[in-house]
């Protein structure tokens, strides 16, 4: 991208704009973006406008955009799409992580609706929890043979486990207040440190209340 252009990428749902200005050798950095549905545009004199379609950032992604700006003016404007592609391979970094969306943990049946049963599905991931019966307890999952202390737990980048004990949490979070989940489980920066085993990070979702059904029937009550 060429230096001096305004990058400005907007949240769709909540509205949220995030300005940057390229350097001189056209890079751009927006950090510290929540996770959600965001569009994006481009704009330098001379040059057209460019708009990238909305795109999901999902929680903890890191993603490169690269924008070619063609030579005309700021009235005109270049509709881009976002590469499917690159939305599905993580290629800015090393990390082995993996993310449960808002829509798997509405499918996925919880005996319990304990969400650290939603931990079972990431690879690398040894656990016996019963949601069942389980409540602020995280001590009963690991990851890739490390000690069950060994992690941490984040609820919208705010630690959620009580200090010296590394396997217990403030509360179990509402699956319907879930908006997606993260599981760094090896290679994960710096920059969440204070574990050295797996990082699992949560997102709220956003709004006032989300009304809900939910039932679990043994075999003989079953339709």
């Amino acid at each position: 991208m060429v230096p001096g252009a305004k990058v400005t990428l907007t949240n769709v749902l909540t509205g949220l704009k995030v300005e940057a200005v390229t350097a001189q050798d056209g890079h751009y950095v927006l950090p510290l973006l929540p996770a959600g549905r965001y569009t994006m545009t481009v704009q330098k004199t001379a040059f057209s406008t460019d708009n990238v379609q909305e795109f999901v950032l999902e929680l903890g992604e890191r993603r490169k955009m690269d924008i070619q700006l063609q030579l005309g003016s700021q009235a005109e404007s270049v509709t881009v799409v976002a590469d499917a592609a690159q939305v599905q391979m993580q290629t800015e970094s090393g990390e082995r992580s993996a993310v449960i969306t808002h829509r798997e943990i509405n499918d996925i049946a919880m005996n319990g609706r304990n969400t650290f049963d939603l931990l079972k599905f990431s690879p690398g991931v040894n656990s016996s929890v019963n949601g069942q019966v389980e409540n602020d307890s995280a001590g009963s999952w690991n990851t890739n043979g490390t000690r069950v202390t060994d992690k941490q737990m984040t609820v919208d980048g705010v630690s959620h486990v009580i200090e010296g004990t590394q396997n217990r949490v403030q509360v179990t979070m509402n699956p319907d207040a879930v908006s997606e989940v993260q599981v760094l489980t090896s290679n994960f920066q710096a920059e969440y440190g204070k574990a050295g085993g797996s990082v699992v990070q949560y997102t709220s979702r956003s709004g006032q209340g989300f009304p809900s059904r939910f039932a679990f029937l043994p075999p003989s009550r079953r339709p």
